[in-house]
């Protein structure tokens, strides 16, 4: 437990943070270009090999054609000296039959190969579609995390002095995520910001929407429970977030909750409702 004097002497400056923010954002933009650059490089090369599959499957198909001409010709040239040939007729079908046999076989083994390679292609492209979306999804989430404990950073030291121009004196605080148990489970809250007698419970978003309001409000209901310490105290539910959705703080106010807002550059403001939340 730190003192407020230990904690505000600690506490990096906004323009830290903010250094750290833009140096974490720059990290994931080069991340996400190398990305892109090797996928251009893998669409490239299927690309390619594409290319070199018609190519060569054009190939295949004048030299059957050729084939099938060559065929034509000497079996016209056959029939023109059928009659010569007569007592050879028999032989001749047979090895007709077989060479043409052959041919069938051929092509059959042909076209086999040719959708064996057809279904290896696509399962490959498949597989690489899916470990695209698995790599996207940890960028995402590395982002999320990092991001929401920058917010936490930023707006623990500006909410003792807000808080502290309303009238609430905070000598203590319990930054990152603390953990409680109560007689449903754990329950985690972002920031504790307390004196002996007064606790302000801050949640911490990033983007906040009006459904986070009433998923933190039904949590605050087992706090006294799942934080012993804080079963004497009057504590107060607060929410901060950098962006607002679907007028989540207007949300927040009616329902007697304190809101803090990111304005940008470091700066946060408080708004109070008429008549707080006590718990």
């Amino acid at each position: 437990m730190k003192t407020i004097e230990e904690y505000l002497k600690n506490a990096p400056t906004p323009e830290q943070v903010w250094a750290n923010v833009m140096a974490t954002l720059e990290s994931i933009e080069r991340m996400r270009e190398e990305h892109d650059r090797y996928f251009q490089k893998l669409q490239e090369e299927s690309e390619r090999r594409r290319e070199e599959y018609e190519r060569r499957r054009e190939e295949e198909e004048k030299r059957r054609r050729e084939e099938e001409k060559r065929r034509m010709e000497e079996e016209k040239k056959r029939r023109e000296e059928e009659e010569k040939r007569k007592r050879e007729e028999e032989k001749r079908k047979q090895e007709e039959k077989k060479r043409r046999d052959e041919e069938k076989k051929r092509r059959e083994e042909e076209e086999v190969m040719m959708k064996q390679r057809e279904e290896k292609s696509r399962l490959e492209m498949e597989k690489l579609h899916r470990d695209t979306e698995r790599e996207i999804q940890k960028l995402s989430n590395l982002f999320t995390t990092q991001w929401g404990k920058l917010v936490e950073a930023l707006c623990t030291p500006a909410a003792l002095k807000l808080f502290k121009e309303i009238g609430i004196g905070i000598t203590q605080v319990y930054p990152g995520a603390r953990k409680g148990k109560y007689y449903c489970g754990d329950m985690e809250v972002d920031i504790i910001l307390c004196n002996t007698t007064v606790a302000v419970v801050v949640e911490v978003k990033t983007t906040c929407k009006p459904e986070d309001v009433d998923y933190f409000l039904s949590r605050m209901e087992h706090f006294k429970e799942a934080f012993g310490p804080f079963k004497n105290y009057i504590v107060y539910p607060a929410i901060a977030a950098i962006k607002f959705n679907g007028h989540s703080d207007k949300y927040a106010l009616r329902k007697k909750m304190f809101v803090i807002h990111a304005t940008g550059d470091g700066v946060f403001s408080l708004d109070k409702p008429k008549s707080p939340r006590e718990y």
